[in-house]
Parts: structure tokens; C-alpha cells; sequence
């Protein structure tokens, strides 16, 4: 299935790309993390329930974090890529290649940008692919004889994302809106999300400082 979060058709302005799963991951660790609260607070009384929730809301968070809150956006502007604690803005005239090996990367003469929404597959995800998520890959994503990486195909996350990417590049490319040799001189913005760590460490400190206490 695709990762894709919304229409992302050729001819679409803006594509949004998340995690598989992570909005599923993130609801199911807090449904299971107040459970494990509300069973705290029925065997202890409602005050060990209250001590144990801020650890409870810094695990949600970070399940959330890592799950659910990483992102790519595809515009005509570029591309905005959003981790855990970074998020990155790759103008198009930066970039000079794609990568899935492990993940989909964004590569610039300067830094390689990981893309945590767009994580490579399983290897057995080879075994479930249909004809056309070979057939929509770029000749020039494609191996020796026309091989096609599993992290490549259009039914995985990164798959998707690099097939988007690439199509949107090419066509930049050919209506000659990418000048030649300006990726060296093109800076990639880069700036860190202190505050969801910085909240989520509070809360974990604060819960375990309430557990010591009590």
C-alpha cells in the first residue's frame, strides 16, 4: 500500500507523505499505555493513576514522535522533510540524487537527508507487488537489465515517495526550470525541534521522580 496521505497524482501542486502505520501506532500505544494507567489506578487508588501518567504521556509521545509526526512534503518549492528533530527544506536545484536502500535520502552535494516517513520495506515486499508498481519506476531508477530494487517499487513507502519525487524533479528538468550546476550553491535549511523532545524528556522525568517519591 502506499504511504502516500492524500492524492498525489502527477499533476497535483502538493503531495504529503507519512509513515505506514504511524497514526495506527501512535493510537494503539496510547489506548494500551491508558489502560495500563486506569489498571494502576483501580489496583493503587486514583493517586498512584496520577503518578504514573506522566510517564504514560511521555511514552504516547514518543511513540508519536517517531510514528506519526514524521512527514514529507512535495511542492514547487522543494521538498520539506520533517524527523523527529530536524526538519529540512531541499530547494529542488539542490538535489542531486535519490536513495532507498534503507530509507528514502535526498541527496545534496552538502548533506544527505534521511526521510523517516518514507522507510524502506521488509525484502519479502518484492513478493506481494503487482505489475504496474514495476512498471511506473524510471528507467533511470532501475538496476543492470532493467532490475528494480524492492525499496523501489511504487507499493512501498519509500518506493512511493522516491516515484514522486523523481517525477516531479524530471519534469522541472525538462521545462529547463533547474539550472545546471547550481546545486553546490543552493543551501538546504536545516533546523532543529527541540521542544517535542524537550517536552516528552520533562514528562518522563517528572513521572519517574513522582514514582520515586511515592
Amino acid at each position: 500500500m502506499s504511504s502516500l496521505d492524500g492524492e498525489h497524482a502527477a499533476r497535483t501542486s502538493r503531495a504529503e507523505f507519512r509513515a505506514p502505520l504511524g497514526r495506527t501506532a501512535t493510537t494503539v500505544a496510547i489506548v494500551l499505555l491508558l489502560g495500563l494507567v486506569l489498571a494502576q489506578g483501580a489496583q493503587y487508588g486514583v493517586v498512584a493513576a496520577l503518578r504514573a501518567l506522566p510517564v504514560a504521556a511521555a511514552l504516547a509521545g514518543a511513540v508519536d514522535l517517531v510514528m506519526r509526526a514524521p512527514r514529507l512534503v512535495v511542492d514547487d518549492d522543494g521538498l520539506t522533510v520533517v524527523n523527529p528533530t530536524q526538519r529540512f527544506h531541499v530547494p529542488w536545484p539542490a538535489l542531486v540524487a535519490l536513495q532507498t536502500r534503507f530509507t528514502l535520502t535526498l541527496v545534496t552535494p552538502h548533506v544527505k537527508v534521511p526521510v523517516w516517513a518514507a522507510p524502506g520495506p521488509e525484502r519479502h515486499a518484492g513478493a506481494f507487488a503487482a505489475r504496474s508498481d514495476i512498471d511506473v519506476v524510471a528507467s533511470s531508477r532501475r538496476g543492470p537489465g532493467g532490475t528494480v530494487r524492492v525499496s523501489e517499487l511504487a507499493s512501498t513507502a519509500s518506493g512511493a515517495a522516491a516515484h514522486e519525487v523523481h517525477a516531479r524533479w524530471s519534469r522541472l528538468a525538462e521545462r529547463g526550470l533547474l539550472e545546471l550546476g547550481a546545486a553546490d550553491s543552493t543551501p538546504v535549511q536545516r533546523t532543529w525541534r527541540p521542544y517535542p523532545v524537550g517536552i516528552i524528556a520533562l514528562l518522563a522525568v517528572g513521572g519517574v521522580a513522582l514514582v520515586a517519591l511515592s
